[in-house]
């Protein structure tokens, strides 16, 4: 028979592996427990806000009721978002588009299936299917994943931040005041009379054209 020595190497390893497949289990259990925590949570609605430019946005609501789509006279810039779960993965429907859209071409008629799954604790996999039979010849794919940033780094301040702080301010202000000078000196036109809003590309757009 092995020496109580000889089996000891053993008994450890087995523990080993006991425990971590404890600690696999545990930290699957806990995974499910969020998931299902985050679908109760969400089963009336999800908002998220896209914030593009300078603090400029949107707010988009995505319906988890079950409820249809809205009627189809009735259109929306950024369409009308449905979603459900497919296991661990929000899938939302989005239709409703306005003739205003413009997704390369696409307007009334696009149609998106986008699907947003949880990839690890900090990464997000995003996966959406585009459709318009008016514009394309079969529906197409894109995928992209999103790392989560740092909360202290994008933490929120609540008092007003726009100006102070703001590392552009002093170029701008350096750059109209060069522009007064040179007027002044005979060798620039009157800054007074330029349009420092029209000349903004976004704002030249006619989302129409």
């Amino acid at each position: 028979m092995p020496r109580r020595s000889d089996s000891l190497p053993t008994t450890l390893a087995a523990a080993r592996v006991a425990i971590t497949a404890q600690r696999e289990a545990l930290a699957a259990a806990e995974k499910r427990a969020e998931a299902a925590e985050a679908r109760a949570a969400a089963a009336g609605g999800i908002s998220i806000f896209y914030d593009v430019n300078q603090g400029q946005g949107w707010q988009r609501n995505i319906g988890m009721n079950g409820s249809p789509h809205l009627p189809a006279h009735i259109r929306q810039w950024f369409g009308d978002s449905r979603g459900h779960w497919e296991g661990d993965t929000l899938v939302v429907d989005v239709t409703n588009f306005s003739p205003k859209t413009d997704v390369f071409g696409s307007r009334e008629n696009l149609h998106l299936v986008e699907r947003w799954t949880r990839t690890g604790p900090r990464t997000l996999a995003y996966e959406a299917l585009i459709a318009d039979p008016i514009v394309w010849t079969r529906p197409w794919t894109i995928k992209q994943e999103f790392a989560r940033q740092s909360d202290e780094e994008n933490r929120i301040y609540y008092e007003p931040r726009c100006i102070e702080g703001n590392f552009g301010l002093p170029g701008l202000l350096q750059g109209r005041r060069v522009e007064e000078r040179a007027f002044a000196e005979g060798r620039g036109p009157d800054p007074r009379t330029k349009d420092s809003v029209g000349g903004v590309q976004s704002v030249r757009d006619d989302p129409l054209q």
